[in-house]
């Protein structure tokens, strides 16, 4: 009985370790087909191309209406994201830095 508890303890703190680099506020979430486009601030941390963002991949950021390869805290920023992030308005998501790098 012991041993199942510490082994459903070792899972949970598996699934749980991931690397959050940065947490974003959402301004504006504009639906399309199989991406979302995400009008926010970095509240903290850094966002970069090609991170998760709830259950999607970063595939393009814009600041000013220029590409840029990542943003820090305090930037307004305007993201594409392939996949869904599965939040509203006013909502704040995690970034968590990608398993494996995007060649």
């Amino acid at each position: 009985m012991v041993m199942g508890i510490v082994r459903s303890l070792r899972k949970m703190l598996r699934a749980k370790k991931r690397r959050v680099i940065g947490v974003v506020k959402i301004e504006k979430v504009i639906r399309m087909k199989d991406r979302e486009a995400i009008l926010g601030r970095v509240e903290k941390g850094v966002v970069r191309v090609g991170a998760i963002l709830g259950r999607g991949r970063v595939i393009l950021i814009k600041k000013y209406r220029e590409e840029i390869e990542f943003a820090m805290a305090g930037e307004d920023v305007f993201l594409v994201v392939e996949g869904t992030v599965g939040k509203l308005k006013g909502d704040k998501v995690e970034v968590i830095r990608p398993r494996s790098p995007i060649l």
